[in-house]
């Protein structure tokens, strides 16, 4: 550019090699200019990442916005379940009428049935009706949702309530608590209704690895909203060996409207304290069908002869 300047202060023409290497002089300035303005445009892949995530996150929460009324009743229509559950194991409901008749005969020919079960029998004036510990696939059903409801009432009672919509909120551990607790109430039922321990040794795996997702640094809730759903699949799948198929349908109908309950939001805020209620329907289902397991009717049985004799006086 000065070699051109002296030219034009002396009056001179430009040949033809001048101009060129000026020409390639500008192009190369350009071109280095074009260089700089993008690398300082162009987002960085922390960068992207963030927006992504901060994208995701706003797309899930649209329409999922919650009153501290609604969440506290999203608390509240948590506990039914684990009621009933404490209910049904300490009320003896685990042993039908059905069973006691079936076993009065048997209970009359031994001289004490005590002897015959030494330690097996329970005489307890507070829980009359509990005449010896429940099957182990009762239990597994029961204690899967005794262990949730605390960690999803702390969410929805407490932390839901103070903390800010969106990232804050969805990435507390009291909400990642609370959808681990979904996981291993999941792995106790695939006890619950398969009584395999092989079976349920496969879903702690695959639901232990669910749990160590949800608390990674970056929550993404479709994958784990994903991984729910299969858990899902896998404890309710023993039915269908078992060759309940329609039981199964039962419960996937019930599912069927509390996963649109959950996911459409059809009743705004109040939709997720509907799902609630919807979900109460499953346990008793699962607590009766887990009766039926060949593991459990030998306790079943031995509970009904302490039934009978406690009924007779033996």
């Amino acid at each position: 550019m000065p070699r051109r300047r002296a030219f034009r202060d002396k009056g001179e023409s430009l040949d033809e090699s001048d101009v060129s290497e000026d020409l390639a002089e500008v192009s190369l300035d350009l071109a280095a200019c074009e260089v700089a303005i993008c690398s300082e445009l162009k987002p960085q892949p922390a960068e992207l990442g963030s927006s992504k995530k901060d994208f995701d996150i706003s797309a899930y929460s649209i329409g999922r916005n919650m009153t501290p009324i609604q969440e506290r009743w999203n608390a509240i229509t948590i506990i039914p379940n684990a009621f009933y559950c404490l209910f049904y194991l300490f009320a003896g409901k685990w042993i039908s009428q059905i069973d006691i008749d079936a076993n009065r005969g048997e209970a009359a020919d031994l001289a004490s049935v005590d002897e015959m079960f030494p330690g097996v029998c329970i005489r307890y004036q507070l829980f009359p009706n509990l005449h010896a510990l429940p099957p182990l696939s009762v239990c597994a059903v029961a204690l899967g949702i005794i262990l949730h409801c605390p960690c999803s009432f702390l969410y929805h009672w407490k932390y839901a309530v103070i903390l800010p919509q969106g990232l804050p909120r969805i990435e507390h551990w009291s909400r990642r608590l609370d959808h681990s607790a979904i996981h291993l109430c999941s792995a106790l039922w695939s006890y619950g209704t398969s009584g395999s321990w092989s079976y349920f040794a496969l879903n702690m795996i695959y639901n232990a690895d669910s749990i160590y997702r949800h608390f990674e640094k970056e929550v993404r809730p479709k994958r784990n909203q994903g991984r729910i759903l299969f858990s899902m699949i896998l404890y309710t799948l023993p039915l269908i060996w078992r060759g309940e198929s329609v039981l199964f349908s039962h419960i996937w109908s019930i599912f069927a409207v509390a996963l649109w309950l959950f996911a459409a939001y059809p009743l705004g805020g109040w939709s997720h304290s509907a799902f609630h209620v919807v979900m109460v329907l499953v346990p008793p289902i699962l607590l009766e069908s887990s009766c039926q397991l060949p593991e459990s009717r030998e306790q079943i049985r031995v509970a009904a002869l302490c039934a009978a004799s406690a009924l007779r006086g033996l």
